[in-house]
């Protein structure tokens, strides 16, 4: 929210909304890995009381104002008037981290309907002189779908393996370069994910109700439509220079 108000961009307030289960679970899956890292940067600093000091950080995470925010950006060399933007980027990349994971179950299940013979019309017989063009425009979708998926699991894995390289070797140079990257990361990460939740709604939105998800040649063609445009408006290459990688 912070990121459109910088830019001028007023969004109504309830898209940003999120329960309070939710908010304690998202905050708890950051901290457990902010926690070694924050700990990490104290010590490079010289801090006496580290561990103490790291806690406080936690608490503090929110508002990347505070001196200990400086002081961890700082140890990772970072610029000091890009803590804003750096911390903003790494919670949102940790957001859509745990949202991707959140509905990792559903995407599957798209992806293995797609791949069954249940994606294909229950009334097909009727539309044999036009099965050929819904067949290309299926795999046009499912290849669109797939390509979003393997985009977001990059940015997840490029995260995760900087992460595990650090805690494993103590190395801080590929989380630094990925702090550097996480608000450009987070923006396209953005947009990705929530052209792949749209799409999961309307696989399920339209053939909810229907014997084995089957519906009609209309039905999936109109799906295949809304599911392409989807994608096609979400795509990072359309996203503004400045907020591309």
């Amino acid at each position: 929210q912070a990121m459109y108000q910088e830019r001028g961009i007023y969004v109504n307030e309830s898209y940003f909304e999120i329960s309070k289960s939710e908010e304690r679970h998202v905050r708890r899956k950051i901290e457990e890995k902010i926690t070694p890292v924050v700990e990490f940067a104290h010590k490079q600093v010289g801090l006496k009381n580290a561990k103490q000091k790291t806690q406080r950080f936690v608490d503090a995470i929110w508002n990347p104002n505070t001196e200990d925010a400086g002081l961890f950006v700082t140890a990772f060399g970072i610029k000091e008037e890009d803590i804003m933007r750096v911390m903003n980027g790494w919670k949102g990349v940790s957001y859509y981290q745990y949202l991707f994971m959140k509905n990792a179950a559903s995407l599957k299940m798209v992806l293995e309907w797609f791949r069954s013979p249940y994606s294909r019309p229950s009334d097909a017989s009727r539309y044999k002189m036009y099965m050929d063009g819904l067949d290309m425009h299926k795999r046009q979708v499912f290849a669109q779908l797939e390509g979003l998926i393997k985009n977001a699991r990059g940015t997840l894995v490029d995260y995760d393996t900087a992460y595990q390289d650090f805690l494993q070797n103590q190395n801080p140079k590929p989380l630094r370069d990925f702090y550097k990257t996480a608000e450009n990361r987070y923006w396209v990460l953005g947009f990705t994910c929530a052209a792949l939740f749209h799409c999961v709604n309307l696989v399920k939105r339209t053939t909810r109700g229907h014997p084995h998800n089957r519906v009609t040649f209309d039905d999936m063609s109109d799906l295949y439509s809304r599911m392409s445009a989807t994608m096609s408006s979400r795509r990072s290459e359309s996203l503004p220079n400045s907020l591309t990688i």
